[in-house]
């Protein structure tokens, strides 16, 4: 009798002081977040024995290192245990019992439940992309727990799952606005608790898609496209749709051209109504002036054009053609982007505009002409054939060489044109080319021979002005001669023998 109490006693012990580790277990992973947004992770724990379990100094490990989760607080019999990344948000309407940082990554986690020995409780291995557990990251439902399998469902935080061991076989599921109703075709119910799940989230019964940001042109149509889809990723058919550009205009089409007429930023919006559900995506737009040019025409086969961005943003010029009226134009792909106050070099070979570049046109995607470029027009010429003319070489006794003289290239401006391969710059729709050097070799010859004669006559008459000018001068003034120069000695000593006389006397 004594020997049945004391067994007793010590399983009575057991029961009330000795934790439950292996009950407590990783109930719900929301591992993609929520439709609110992808950072709103979040995981619940499930005790599946009805006696509390206090949870502090536990950890949820993940083998990459984040998250790593210092557990603390007691988790009820047949209750949960809800953590929220960040903050207590996450979930809304409901509390968390404690906040955790680090995110769970969408390739694929495994977890490991420690107590607070150390003990490895519960593992969970959510493989590649968690394709052992489930969860959807398209229309954010969750990796639930059903006994020793897994199934994703609609997020059911502290509460039951959809589904329990057993009863997934045999039922149909029908989704209602924010719940989940699973009813068993063999007639039984799907959970003992009811055959309705309410979930906190607003369903995403639609999806809409509004487009990527834009950065475009004043002046220039823009096309945007719409879309929507439904809950399990199907379109939809017979939804309205409503764009607002965000300067007064609006439009009812799924898929739109529209203008901005000034430069600035746009908020864009997109309503989709579908039935009772309704639901809005935006974009922003980024309207600047076009200011792209064709800063550069090399022609031939290695030769190229340049694009100039002249604007402080950078540009995307996808769908954009430029081309000459005689060739097919080329067309930009996709993702073309000029950086800001930088060029883009399209070669001949690629775009086949080697020949006839007499004007290239670049134009919008719907055709409007955007820059023009045409090459300088020069005056006809023959070509004059090489001459020797003769230069005079001092250094060697003063012999003649005969030297072959060449024409020089024309030049336009500061830019010199070859035959083949030569560049030809254009800064405005139309250049008027101004010729600083023509003529052949005998005509720069003949100039030659033509300025020294003409120094030589002009040195000439210059000597000539100068004796005639001594001559007239001469003639108007007085000028001794050399018996004056004897009268006047004479006069000097006539008088300085008078003052002797005068003095001796």
């Amino acid at each position: 009798m004594h020997r049945i109490v004391a067994i007793l006693g010590f399983v009575a012990w057991a029961l009330l002081f000795c934790p439950a580790y292996a009950s407590v277990v990783i109930n719900e992973i929301a591992w993609m977040g929520t439709t609110v947004s992808a950072n709103d992770e979040w995981i619940e724990l499930f005790n599946q024995d009805v006696t509390a379990v206090d949870l502090t100094g536990w950890r949820i490990d993940a083998d990459d290192g984040s998250p790593s989760i210092l557990l603390s607080g007691t988790i009820t019999g047949n209750g949960y245990f809800l953590m929220e990344r960040t903050d207590d948000t996450t979930v809304p309407d409901i509390s968390a019992d404690m906040i955790y940082v680090g995110a769970l990554s969408n390739s694929g986690e495994t977890l490991r439940l420690k107590d607070s020995s150390g003990n490895e409780v519960n593992t969970v291995v959510g493989g590649a992309d968690w394709g052992n557990v489930g969860g959807n990251n398209e229309i954010f439902e969750t990796a639930q727990r059903t006994g020793n399998s897994w199934l994703t469902g609609v997020p059911t935080p502290r509460a039951q799952n959809v589904a329990e061991v057993g009863e997934v076989a045999g039922e149909s599921v029908v989704v209602e606005e924010n719940s989940v109703v699973i009813t068993s075709t063999s007639g039984g119910s799907a959970s003992s608790k009811g055959g309705a799940v309410k979930s906190p989230y607003p369903r995403a019964n639609i999806i809409v898609e509004a487009g990527e940001d834009k950065r475009v042109f004043a002046g220039f149509p823009v096309v945007f496209s719409g879309s929507s889809t439904g809950l399990y990723n199907e379109d939809i058919p017979y939804a309205t749709y409503r764009w607002n550009f965000g300067d007064g205009a609006v439009s009812n089409e799924r898929i739109v051209s529209h203008i901005y007429e000034t430069v600035g930023e746009y908020i864009v919006t997109l309503e989709v109504f579908w039935a009772k559900y309704h639901r809005t995506d935006r974009l922003s737009v980024y309207v600047t002036n076009p200011d792209i040019v064709i800063s550069k025409v090399v022609t031939g086969e290695k030769g190229y054009i340049e694009l100039t961005n002249r604007t402080t943003t950078e540009m995307d010029i996808s769908g954009w053609s430029i081309g000459t009226p005689n060739v097919t134009p080329f067309v930009f792909a996709q993702n073309s982007i000029i950086l800001p106050k930088k060029t883009f070099i399209l070669s001949n070979v690629a775009s086949k505009l080697q020949s006839e570049m007499a004007q290239v046109v670049l134009r919008s995607p719907t055709g409007a002409e955007a820059f023009t470029w045409s090459a300088p027009t020069l005056p006809k010429q023959s070509a004059p054939k090489p001459i020797s003319a003769k230069s005079t070489l001092g250094a060697v006794n003063g012999a003649t060489v005969d030297t072959p003289v060449s024409n020089p290239p024309l030049v336009l401006g500061a830019t010199t044109l070859p035959v083949d391969g030569s560049a030809l710059e254009a800064s405005t729709t139309s250049v008027a080319a101004t010729v600083l050097w023509s003529g052949g070799a005998g005509k720069g010859a003949a100039e030659a021979a033509g300025n020294s004669m003409r120094w030589m006559f002009i040195m000439l008459m210059t000597l000539l002005i100068v004796v005639a000018g001594f001559m007239l001068l001469r003639s108007h003034i007085d000028i001794p001669t050399a018996a004056d120069e004897f009268s006047i000695i004479e006069d000097i000593i006539e008088g300085k023998i008078d003052i002797e006389d005068t003095h001796h006397r």
